[in-house]
């Protein structure tokens, strides 16, 4: 996935992927952090996947020690084994999704009420999901019994990817932390009180009401694409106002 030139993966210091079983390439779960500045924070993220251990420092006869709490979260050399073979279909993978996604595109914007997502000129789209935005006011019934008619028809699909943006949910609004620390919603090392009012994010708070999410594949073919759109049809105009 790209925006205005850049990887979306990489556009900042660090960089997280997830290799979970539903993402365009896994090692069964887990995932990968990267950085462009090493010195900086490379040897702080093996600490922290290494129970703050710094491994370098037995070759100095100091023994082992433990810099900072930290878990055990080693990847397995037979995971690494998966990943490097994945990420080389990575990039076909990408293809596949990418040319299903155009068929549907076509078929998505001839029913009305509904419209593909598409891509801008700044931006290209790896497709994990294919969201597809809805009109509300065409139609009488909520986005969630939408839904639910498309499921009958052998769909799979979802009333948008969340109910509501990250900051929505009580974890985040009622700032649980770990015990009393309060950090990092009032740590006292920042100094500044965060709050995550309604309106902070008013497109995503949209794109979360209005949205059907459609799980994609590398394997859909052309005939798979256009039972999905015939399938959604039949729903969108049984609903239509």
């Amino acid at each position: 996935t790209f925006y205005k030139g850049k990887r979306v993966g990489a556009m900042g210091h660090l960089g997280c992927f997830s290799f979970q079983q539903s993402k365009h390439m896994t090692t069964g779960d887990g995932g990968m952090v990267i950085t462009n500045r090493d010195e900086r924070f490379g040897r702080k993220l093996r600490l922290c996947a290494d129970k703050g251990w710094p491994r370098e420092k037995e070759l100095g006869g100091v023994g082992r020690d433990h810099l900072f709490l930290a878990p055990n979260y080693h990847m397995t050399e037979l995971q690494a084994a998966v990943g490097l073979a994945q990420l080389r279909k990575l990039g076909k993978v990408v293809q596949k999704r990418r040319e299903a996604a155009k068929s549907f595109d076509h078929l998505v914007e001839r029913i009305p009420g509904l419209s593909p997502k598409g891509e801008k000129e700044w931006a290209r789209h790896s497709y994990f999901f294919y969201p597809v935005s809805v009109d509300l006011k065409k139609f009488k019934v909520s986005l969630i019994e939408l839904a639910r008619a498309i499921r009958a028809e052998g769909i799979k699909v979802d009333p948008g990817y969340l109910p509501f943006p990250i900051y929505g949910y009580d974890m985040i609004r009622k700032k649980r932390t770990y015990g009393t620390s309060e950090c990092p919603f009032s740590c006292p090392r920042y100094g500044k009180k965060i709050e995550y009012p309604e309106g902070l994010c008013p497109n995503g708070e949209k794109a979360c009401k209005d949205t059907l999410i459609f799980p994609w594949n590398e394997k859909f073919t052309e005939q798979n694409v256009q039972d999905i759109a015939r399938g959604i049809k039949k729903v969108v105009d049984y609903y239509l106002c």
